[in-house]
């Protein structure tokens, strides 16, 4: 049934009963609005296309397009922006990669399980409050220089110790106890 409005100037088509279906089996089908499209369903709302599934904002002149494209293998998303929020998330991935200038994090609480982890840095900066490491085998430092500055006491406690050194050793104290 087709209504029209006049006070208002609103079209309806409406299928009081059943289901209403748009279709153009040799052509396209396209809506456009000055203002917007809305497009609800009370159950759900499927979108599905055989080959695929674009959703793009129209850019400013000087702006990008945000994307979001879809196929059969692969999710593409692109923006200037993107924010995404949630109470909980999980993501399980395969293989990932980040690629950026800079990566800020806060985090509360984070437990990770890794089999091998590899860092490489041109500079490394710690700041913790407290620091306690267990490791059960080897525990390895290989540098070209080291020195360690400790406020308060040093304790070092080993079942066997050995320091050697090409050239001199020196120790310097008020009293160095030996025994």
């Amino acid at each position: 049934m087709f209504e029209y409005e006049p006070a208002t100037g609103r079209r309806l088509v409406m299928a009081s009963e059943g289901d209403l279906e748009l279709q153009a089996p040799k052509g396209s089908i396209r809506m456009r609005a000055g203002r917007g499209i809305r497009i609800q369903g009370d159950d759900r709302l499927d979108l599905v296309g055989a080959k695929g599934l674009n959703l793009s904002s129209v850019p400013d002149a000087a702006d990008r397009p945000t994307r979001l494209r879809m196929d059969r293998d692969n999710i593409a998303l692109e923006s200037r922006r993107i924010n995404i929020g949630a109470d909980q998330g999980t993501f399980n991935i395969a293989a990932a990669a980040y690629h950026g200038a800079r990566l800020s994090a806060t985090i509360e609480r984070a437990r990770m399980a890794f089999g091998k982890v590899e860092t490489v840095a041109n500079r490394l900066l710690e700041r913790v409050r407290s620091s306690h490491r267990i490791v059960a085998h080897l525990n390895e430092l290989k540098a070209g220089r080291m020195r360690t500055l400790v406020r308060q006491a040093f304790h070092l406690q080993s079942k066997n110790t050995t320091m050697l050194a090409d050239e001199d050793v020196r120790i310097d104290g008020n009293r160095v106890n030996l025994g």
